[in-house]
This record gives C-alpha cells, structure tokens and sequence, in this order.
C-alpha cells in the first residue's frame, strides 16, 4: 500500500487514506460499506465516489494514454484489441482517474475487477478490493498508524 501517507492534496490529509467507491460500490448497502462510510465521518479516511472523482474533463484529462491502457489491460487481460464495451472503457477511466489521484483502495462490488488486485497493485500501488477486503485493509492500516 501506499503507506507513505499522502502530503495534503485535494482536502486529503496527510493521515488519511483516500478510498474511492467505484459507481455500483456507492448505490449498494453492506456493513462494511456503512462501516467506511462512519469512518470518513470521523475523519479517519477520505471515502470519495469515482464518479466524483472522474466527474471533470480536467481530470480525465489528468490520464494519459499509457495509464489508461496499463489500467485497462489490468482490468481486462482476456481482451482481444476489439472495440471495447462502453461499460468497460468507463470502469478502466474511473480506475485510472482514482490512480492518477493517488488513491489507496478502490473499492468495487464487482468480483471480475476485485480479482485483479494483486497484479494491479504490483504496477500501480492501489488496492482494488471487495468491501469486506477494503474494510479489513483500512483498519489494518489505521491501527498500524496508532
């Protein structure tokens, strides 16, 4: 992870953890999903949606080809150079939207994308996770902060 925690960026504290909930994350409801929700109202995490983050044209911008293909190929191993999906083409841009804003986790409700997160990790230093995953992580990283 990331541990070297973040110099103030965007309203991000130096000791917070920047966690962006990919679309389908912020509609759904689970305990852990409240859980890191409570824990950006107590201001120890920033808890952002990616569509939030990717909303602007400045910071689509911000990605530069090499990202967005490195995030798509990481996303999608199996694809074979076709026309890619609009579903899947907006997935890889919310990701490397949250990469180059230097996020630590990107939570997802989608296993195809949680299952990557080992070699996702390796090129971009971000977690992509399932909830219970993220929330784990998080309070792993807040107690190792204490």
């Amino acid at each position: 992870m990331t541990s070297q925690m973040h110099e103030t960026v965007g309203g991000h504290s130096p000791h917070q953890l920047l966690v962006v909930l990919d679309s389908e994350a912020s509609a759904a409801q689970s305990r852990e999903l409240a859980q890191l929700r409570e824990l950006d109202r107590d201001g120890l995490i920033r808890l952002v949606d990616s569509r939030a983050v990717a909303s602007s044209a400045d910071d689509k911008a911000d990605v530069d080809s090499g990202l967005y293909e490195l995030v798509y190929g990481l996303l999608h191993p199996d694809h074979d150079g076709g026309i890619a999906t609009v579903e899947a083409t907006q997935k890889a841009m919310q990701v490397a939207v949250a990469v180059r804003q230097g996020a630590d986790v990107f939570v997802t409700v989608d296993p195809r994308i949680s299952q990557h997160d080992r070699p996702f990790e390796r090129e971009t230093d971000m977690h992509l996770m399932e909830p219970v995953e993220a929330l784990e992580l998080v309070m792993q990283e807040i107690n190792d902060a204490d």
